[in-house]
């Protein structure tokens, strides 16, 4: 079975199966968990995503472990490539403006559930660029219900939120990679300024 990375494909497929998020929160949700470090040699991926998706009362099949590896796949190869790939999965903007903000919401909902159950170091702190990001996004995916009207302002607040929401995610990705990489170079650019 194969699938294309494409919101209607995998949205349908998905409902069909019975789940109660749609594949903009789904995809989210696995981002979350590769975003915080879930290690690949954990056995529960696909658990914690059907009972995301409350598919844990099915029987499982064939159908839902391809599709949610398929998506988390395309997670793990798009955060870590270096050529900035990473895309939300969400509608096309051939859909109703209200529909694209509501499933971008549900992305960041299902990202910071994902987040969350990554299995995160309770008693370490985030880096402040991590917890900005965590944040904006708790906030986006309210105020993004709000959206209502089709005008070009709020248009244009949707592409800039879904391009904020990109560039967040890759961030909070590399920031919990390779957090010295990050501080080194803060350390060193501070250097530069007191020479």
């Amino acid at each position: 079975m194969s699938f294309e990375f494409q919101f209607h494909s995998l949205n349908d497929q998905l409902l069909s199966l019975g789940a109660i998020c749609s594949a903009a929160e789904l995809h989210g949700m696995l981002c979350g968990l590769v975003a915080g470090g879930k290690s690949n040699s954990d056995t529960n991926w696909i658990e914690l995503a059907r009972e995301f998706s409350d598919l844990s009362h099915f029987d499982i099949s064939e159908e839902q472990v391809t599709l949610i590896e398929f998506l988390k796949e395309r997670c793990e190869v798009a955060l870590a490539s270096d050529d900035f790939i990473f895309t939300p999965l969400l509608p096309d903007d051939r859909c109703p403006q209200a529909d694209r903000a509501r499933e971008l919401g549900a992305w960041c909902r299902g990202f910071l559930h994902g987040f969350g159950s990554s299995g995160l170091d309770k008693d370490s702190a985030l880096p402040e660029t991590v917890v900005e990001v965590i944040r904006d996004l708790a906030q986006i995916s309210q105020a993004v219900k709000a959206v209502e009207e089709e005008d070009e302002d709020s248009e244009a607040d949707l592409v800039e939120l879904s391009e904020y929401l990109r560039a967040g995610v890759m961030t909070v990705y590399a920031e919990m990679r390779y957090p010295s990489a990050s501080s080194d170079s803060d350390n060193s650019s501070d250097d530069k300024t007191l020479h």
